[in-house]
């Protein structure tokens, strides 16, 4: 077998056509490939609220991440439990003139081994430490569940509000035609003029246009929703209704973290009913909960620096040995380390100002959560009350206004105009009550939010 070798230009052309390939391989294989959001082809056309929060928890990348977070605060634990190394030192001496005053031996070899000890408590407060943290990150995923399953729920019910409206302005569009209809047989047979039709026919392209508006409103929901989740290229279709989500009755509703009583209706009534709902956001809302961890996290940091001041001594064996003649001798020392220029106050006094900072940022995420919940309380409220008297006042009288457009011309006592402003109102009171509800959801959503019950105890 004859052997070849490369030469050095083609050593450079293959390494350059190999470089691509083994990183493809290398990112294939990597973790963050792994952690990819599924493909759009995979997931649901269609979906409920439900779905989406599932899809929020288990296929958003976001989360993964802060999952990962939590393994390496894990792998921290492992450092901080561990001993600190032993050191070992091996020398050589040989004379290099003038008479043998250390010793008579041709050469003398030195060998040590040093064994830190840490008798002030380090190991076990900085295992304590990284405990807390990996309780922090644990916590952070629980602020990151229930952020983005606000989000998801109000991006959802954004796609539900865009296809309410479709509807509504589908069916405008079949009554407009409706009347088309009539209006051309009146003109035919003498009892209407061209105008009429003329007026029909603008009416009905202007809400076509308000239509194509709509489904591009729906297009944009739909593709907040996938950036949201971090799958491009999907565009579901939103299944239910607005209504059960404006009354409270989601499939989340009455929910909440395990061991925590559930709140019986989103909008409760009554100060102790709005105290025991304020007391329960403050204490388990997942950013309560964060914040409580990081504080201990910063109090077991201080108890760390504190003890990382002792000074750690170091206990010495050796021997050593002499050859020509040969001659031997053991021996035992402790080293320690005198503080005297760097007594390691800084980082105890960091850790200390870390801790103060910590504990500040609770009680201002205690207040932020009592006032966001009490802030879409009222908003929710108000938007119910709203609903409310549209409904009364207005909802009951639009069937009633369009018939009697509608008899008045057919009959001669009123003109198109009146017949398509009748209709116009009709139809545009139904988009209000749309948006009406969708706020009113979005609202409960966003209580929800604020009361930490969309996180992973309240999937």
């Amino acid at each position: 077998m004859r052997s070849f070798r490369l030469i050095p230009s083609a050593r450079r052309i293959f390494c350059l056509l190999a470089l691509p390939l083994a990183v493809a391989l290398v990112v294939a294989a990597s973790p963050a490939a792994s952690a990819a959001a599924p493909p759009a082809a995979a997931l649901p056309v269609e979906v409920d609220l439900a779905a989406v929060l599932k899809l929020a928890r288990e296929a958003s990348p976001r989360l993964k991440v802060d999952r990962e977070a939590v393994s390496v605060a894990e792998a921290r634990r492992i450092s901080a439990g561990l001993l600190p190394n032993p050191r070992i030192a091996l020398g050589r001496t040989r004379p290099a003139g003038g008479s043998a005053t250390m010793f008579d031996g041709r050469e003398q070899t030195d060998t040590s081994i040093e064994f830190p000890l840490l008798l002030g408590g380090q190991r076990r407060v900085r295992v304590e430490a990284a405990e807390r943290f990996i309780e922090v990150a644990r916590a952070q995923v629980g602020v990151g569940e229930n952020l983005l399953a606000e989000e998801a729920a109000v991006a959802f019910v954004a796609i539900l509000a865009a296809q309410a409206r479709i509807d509504a302005l589908a069916i405008a569009i079949d009554r407009i035609g409706r009347i088309r209809d009539i209006v051309a047989a009146r003109e035919s047979s003498g009892l209407a003029s061209r105008y009429d039709v003329a007026r029909v026919e603008v009416e009905r392209a202007a809400l076509q246009a308000r239509l194509a508006e709509q489904q591009a409103e729906r297009e944009d929901a739909t593709g907040a929703l996938s950036v949201l989740l971090g799958v491009p290229g999907w565009s579901p279709k939103a299944v239910g209704s607005l209504a059960p989500l404006a009354e409270g009755r989601s499939v989340v509703a009455g929910v909440a973290p395990t061991g925590a009583p559930a709140p019986a209706a989103v909008l409760p009534h009554g100060e102790a009913a709005a105290v025991a709902e304020r007391a329960r956001a403050a204490g388990l809302h997942p950013s309560v909960v964060a914040a409580q961890r990081q504080e201990a996290a910063a109090v077991a940091v201080v108890e760390v620096a504190r003890r990382d001041r002792i000074p750690v001594p170091s206990l010495g064996i050796g021997r050593l040995w002499t050859r020509d003649p040969y001659g031997g001798a053991n021996f035992i020392g402790v080293s320690v380390e005198l503080p005297i220029f760097d007594t390691r106050r800084g980082p105890l006094e960091e850790a200390r100002a870390d801790a103060r900072a910590a504990a500040l940022r609770r009680t201002l995420v205690e207040a932020q959560v009592e006032a966001s919940v009490a802030r879409f309380r009222n908003v929710v409220q108000r938007r119910a009350e709203a609903l409310e008297r549209f409904d009364s006042d207005a909802g009951a009288r639009l069937p009633m206004l369009q018939t009697m457009a509608e008899d008045a011309y057919r009959f001669g006592r009123g003109s198109i105009l009146e017949w398509l402003d009748a209709t116009r109102t009709h139809h545009d009171q139904g988009l209000v009550r749309v948006d009406l509800v969708s706020g009113l959801a979005e609202a409960r959503m966003r209580l929800r939010g604020a009361l930490g019950v969309l996180g992973s105890g309240g999937w």
